[in-house]
């Protein structure tokens, strides 16, 4: 990725972080259609449209930040709240667990299996 998308991408984060949403979308979007298979990208802008109402699209990106070799666990963990947040436990169960694979003994881990806790 070269400089310019580079600084794009952290544009789209810096807006995310700070719920500027609106303006959040479409360097997500532009940074997506540079490099479509960019995992931190798909992430980023599945939380965006989560806030801004768009499940379904949510989900969709988020699984899309999940389905390649280099998992991050904060990902997955995202992953399977948005899950959970739509009623598909079933789905978000084995993303906790798969997140807590990846995370072993961090803070992401803690927060799974406190979530994990649930389903017993």
């Amino acid at each position: 990725m070269d400089e310019a998308l580079r600084n794009k991408l952290a544009e789209a984060h810096q807006a995310r972080i700070d719920c500027d949403h609106e303006r959040a979308r479409p360097l997500y979007e532009e940074v997506l259609q540079a490099e479509p298979d960019l995992a931190e990208a798909h992430w980023g802008y599945g939380l965006v449209l989560g806030f801004l109402g768009e499940f379904e699209a949510s989900l969709e990106q988020l699984k899309a930040a999940c389905a390649g070799e280099h998992q991050e666990a904060q990902h997955v963990y995202d992953l399977a709240m948005t899950q959970m947040m739509l009623g598909e436990y079933d789905a978000a169960k084995p993303s906790l667990e798969r997140a807590i694979e990846l995370d072993e003994t961090g803070v992401i881990a803690e927060k799974a299996k406190k979530q994990l806790s649930y389903f017993k």
